[in-house]
């Protein structure tokens, strides 16, 4: 068996629907319009008649379909071959499969079905009830072309008795396999009556004192009275070798002793409990159907609770909300533990699965189909189930954004019908077109976050609401999930694609072979008003002094009908009449007079026949009676039998229509999934194939390199070596200054060098010129003084032109000859030397100007 994709939603129809029916929107009326204004056809009940005729009525089919299910599930647990015999347990299960109830296929495989029986059996062992939990009945949807109002129909009181039929049939199969167990003991207590009289008998033929052993036969009996007490683990000390019969009638039966106490067991645990089912309605659990308002939830939620009560439901079926659940439950610290996971795991992955369509919101506002739309929605999702949930998002959730614009209702479902085309004409209407989209995808990602933070299968701590605050409970589901998850997936109302809260009972002719029969449905309550339908409503004047609930008054006061019936059932029983006139005559003839008959006369005769003298009845009368009755009869019982066949082919037919139907809704899916993934393969094969090419490009780039750099390892230093050595490669500072600077500066020092040298030179003359001019005087001195030496000449009275340094000279006192020459041979060497000095000096005097100039230099470069 192939496994089946979850769904999270049985709405998925609506929008197929709504594009049908987009050209019919403009005649749509409300309830009201159609029952206080318009002439249109219409039934009106009175509330009692609702609650003592139809819900007796509505509830003895649903008994009789409890004692059908419970006799069809005794006779359907062969499949159970890995067990020794069937227990309670395998009959529960098997109610669970039937026809009625089921949703999907039966899983085939031995260990699905022994993970289904581990968790009955678990909930037999209990120390409660037995019990079991299943999301449904959250409020109705806020849709004109859906529902009427906001108040539960006969469509929820269908799903109400549905689950009633079950804890029924589950009550009749458990005294129907009580039977069985009382039947195979009376063969050793014959005055047990009930279950509780076995219990007891066992309890005492099982301490009873041993006796003396007489015979063989006591022995053989002991022995199986040994296997008895080993079949029971000494919880009892079987002593009496006469209750063996009851371990010999058990494996008569092919049936053991462990059987026989487990069955016992599970059929007490029911009798002196109850098997209960806890409807947990689910509003509050998405965080999508925030705008629903607090009054309507609260006013769907009483009707329920009160059609429970009147029906006589409630001890079966107990109604509670998450809401109550919380408020209820005993321990706050691990409640505020488990909330405050909860709401963890809800933000980071609404943060996560959100992300991308924000991102993305330009493109997704662009798509002009329904076909692009979607596509891109599941190439952006990181969740593949949002886009199943957008649509049913979009047609059950209140938009306060649609209420707020008050468009006509016919104006809202034309938009609901398009909202996948831009409304190029009007751009108000095309931001709030956007808008509604938007928000559908945007809250069917809260929808799921709220569901995977909820499930333990989908988050990181394992929270489940329903474990958490329901624990012990089985799980029931009404949508369609995969074989391997522990819960049983049942139908609650007649339609199975479409959940009474979804949608408006209806009520239609079924006709086969000339013969009638009534059927309901969900269907949107648009479809009954363009069809030949006719609403029932509740009669207000009914209610006012009526001593029934306020289900009935809070439905008449809203205009919402209980039901639609199609106008072929108002056909049904409805004799052909005619009108005839008749005028009579002005006057009437008189009648006539008796005829005369004139008195008999002579004597009156007779024959006596006595009996068997004409013919014998029995001989003659009774075979012809017997054959015409007999073949009669039989006729009757093959033409009923044929009729019973026709109707079960018929019904297998109508299953198998349905089945085909939805395979090919989810053979479209799996499709339109195929081809998702496909267009997803490809775009990840072109990805693939675009980082292969990349991958490979980025090689050859890197193996291009290493060859480059291993190539030029040797050349490009000899290359920019030559570069630089001709001038190619070049430091922009150290070439400014060598272009610039350098031959300025040269310039400058020369300059300055010139002047110190042209300075030198100068001072060179005037020095030489000065020391030729000394030895001149000297030389004319000496002269002078020779020539007075010669000439005798008196120096001190001599009168002329005389140096005042001769006549200090002379002024000397004269010591000879020889000391003058020395004085004059001295001062001329003085003169020599002082002349040599100065010519010292001066080289002296240029080497250190010279110094200081290229110090001065070299401090400005």
């Amino acid at each position: 068996m192939l496994a089946t994709n979850a769904t999270y939603n049985s709405d998925l129809s609506t929008y197929s629907l709504f594009k049908q029916l987009e050209q019919q929107f403009q005649c749509y009326v409300s309830s009201s319009t159609w029952r206080n204004e318009l002439d249109r056809p219409r039934f009106e009940v009175t509330s009692d008649f609702v609650q003592k005729i139809i819900y007796p009525k509505m509830k003895q089919e649903a008994e009789t379909l409890a004692e059908k299910i419970a006799i069809t599930a005794a006779n359907r647990t062969e499949r159970w071959k890995s067990a020794a015999s069937t227990t309670l347990a395998h009959r529960i299960i098997e109610i669970l499969f039937s026809n009625g109830i089921r949703r999907g296929s039966i899983p085939s495989k031995e260990e699905l079905l022994h993970r289904r029986e581990i968790l009955i059996r678990n909930g037999l062992a209990s120390d409660e009830d037995l019990r079991f939990a299943i999301l449904m009945l959250p409020i109705r949807d806020r849709n004109k072309a859906k529902n009427d109002g906001y108040l539960p129909d006969l469509g929820e009181i269908i799903s109400l008795l549905q689950l009633w039929a079950i804890v029924k049939a589950m009550f009749i199969a458990t005294e129907n396999f009580a039977q069985v167990l009382i039947k195979i003991f009376k063969k050793v207590d014959g005055s047990v009556e009930t279950i509780t009289d076995i219990q007891n008998s066992i309890e005492i033929m099982l301490k009873e004192d041993r006796v003396a052993i007489d015979c063989s036969q006591q022995k053989h009996n002991y022995y199986q009275l040994d296997l008895l007490r080993e079949a029971l683990n000494d919880d009892y000390k079987v002593t009496n070798s006469k209750q063996a019969a009851l371990l010999r009638e058990l494996t008569r039966c092919n049936y053991t002793n462990e059987w026989f106490l487990q069955s016992l067991a599970e059929v007490i645990q029911v009798q002196t409990k109850s098997i209960r089912i806890f409807v947990v309605q689910d509003v509050r659990r998405y965080a999508c159907y925030d705008t629903d308002l607090n009054e309507h939830i609260q006013a769907y939620s009483t009707c329920l609770n009160q059609i429970v009560v009147e029906m006589g439901l409630d001890e079966s079926i107990i109604l509670t909300s998450h809401e109550q659940l919380e408020k209820d439950y005993p321990n706050l610290e691990d409640l505020e533990t488990f909330m405050k996971q909860r709401t963890e795991v809800y933000s980071n992955k609404f943060e996560e699965f959100s992300q991308p369509f924000f991102q993305r919101k330009s493109d997704l506002m662009h798509c002009t189909t329904r076909e692009s739309f979607l596509i891109l929605v599941n190439e952006i999702s990181l969740n593949e189930n949002i886009s199943q949930l957008i649509e049913p998002i979009l047609h059950s959730r209140y938009h306060p954004k649609l209420a707020d614009a008050q468009l006509t209702p016919s104006d809202e479902l034309i938009l609901l019908a398009q909202i996948y085309q831009p409304q190029i004409a009007d751009t108000n209407r095309e931001l709030l077109r956007q808008e509604l989209l938007f928000s559908s995808l945007i809250n069917a990602t809260k929808y799921i976050c709220s569901y995977e933070s909820q499930t333990s299968t989908k988050n990181i701590f394992q929270l489940d609401d329903i474990q958490f605050f329901l624990p012990g409970t089985v799980r029931l589901s009404i949508h369609n999930k995969s074989s391997n998850c522990d819960q049983f997936l049942i139908k609650c109302g007649p339609n199975l694609h479409r959940q009474p809260w979804q949608g408006t009972a209806g009520l239609r002719l079924r006709k086969n072979k000339g013969k009638h029969s009534l059927s309901f449905e969900i269907r949107l309550s648009f479809e009954y008003k363009v069809d030949n339908y006719i609403p029932v409503f509740i009669k207000k004047d009914s209610v006012i002094n009526s001593n029934y609930s306020d289900h009935f008054s809070a439905l008449a006061l809203i205009d919402q009908p209980i039901i639609w019936i199609h106008s072929d059932l108002v056909q049904i029983d409805r004799i052909e009449e005619a009108d005839v006139d008749v005028q009579t005559d002005a006057f009437l003839d008189r009648p006539p007079s008796p005829l005369f008959i004139p008195q008999s006369t002579g004597k009156d005769i007779s024959t006596q026949i006595e009996a068997g003298d004409l013919f014998d009845f029995d001989i003659e009368v009774k075979p012809i009676v017997e054959t015409l009755v007999g073949k009669t009869v039989e006729q009757a019982l093959i033409e009923v039998a044929e009729e019973e066949e026709l109707a079960e082919i018929r019904e297998q037919q109508r299953e198998y229509e349905e089945i085909r139907n939805a395979e090919l809704i989810e053979l479209q899916r799996l499709e339109e999934q195929e081809r998702r993934l496909r267009a997803e393969k490809d775009r990840r094969m072109k990805q693939a194939q675009e980082a292969l090419r990349s991958e490979q490009d980025v090689a050859q780039k890197i193996a291009a390199r290493a060859f480059a750099k291993a190539y030029l390892q040797d050349l490009v230093p000899s290359v920019f070596n030559n570069l630089r050595e001709n001038g190619y490669f070049y430091d922009p500072v150290e070439h400014e200054i060598e272009t610039s600077f350098m031959p300025w500066l040269i310039d400058r020092t020369m300059t300055q060098v010139n002047q110190l040298v042209l300075g030198r030179t100068i001072l060179d003359s005037i020095i030489r010129d000065v020391v030729n001019q000394r030895v001149d005087n000297y030389e004319k001195l000496a002269e002078a003084l020779k020539q007075a030496v010669e000439g005798g000449v008196d120096m001190g009275t001599s009168t002329g032109d005389v140096p005042h340094d001769l006549e200090q000279n002379i002024e000397q006192p004269e010591s000879g000859n020889g000391e003058l020459v020395f004085n004059m041979e001295n001062n001329i060497n003085d003169g020599v030397e002082t002349s040599a000095l100065l010519n010292d000096e001066a080289v002296d005097e240029r080497e250190e100007e010279q110094t200081n100039a290229d110090d001065d230099a070299g401090g400005e470069q």
